[in-house]
């Protein structure tokens, strides 16, 4: 087997761990700018590693079970994110303007990291689903 660069699982928890604060201070962020711990000049950075680590921690952690099929699915999905992220970018930019385009942006940032960890853990549950429903059939 090909050896792949991933970080080791114990990483991905403590990305999980760091994206929810994250996330949800950044989504809060984009709703009301004026919200009162983003008002020191530091925030917007700290903001971006944060989630920017997180991500990449969770994305690209090693699974518990990581064989060539869990290499091939992240490969895959990972493309699907990429091309899935490429068309939201062209609409977005075809339809948004303005202020509102930065905003865009700076989610677009984002969202093939949280495209790619979204759909890659539902194949994941789904594929542990199934191999939990064969092996209680057995």
């Amino acid at each position: 087997m090909k050896k792949q660069l991933l970080l080791p699982h114990a990483c991905k928890n403590i990305g999980w761990i760091l994206l929810a604060p994250s996330l949800i201070t950044g989504i809060l962020y984009l709703i009301n700018p004026d919200i009162p711990f983003a008002q020191y000049a530091w925030y917007d950075e700290l903001l971006v590693i944060g989630l920017t680590i997180s991500m990449t921690m969770v994305a690209f952690s090693r699974e518990k079970d990581e064989d060539e099929y869990t290499a091939a699915i992240r490969s895959r999905y990972l493309s699907l994110a990429f091309y899935a992220d490429t068309l939201i970018v062209v609409i977005g930019t075809l339809a948004i303007y303005e202020f509102s385009y930065l905003n865009f942006m700076v989610i677009q940032m984002f969202l093939v990291l949280l495209l790619y960890i979204v759909m890659f853990n539902i194949a994941m549950w789904h594929i542990r689903t199934e191999n939990k429903a064969i092996c209680d059939e057995e």
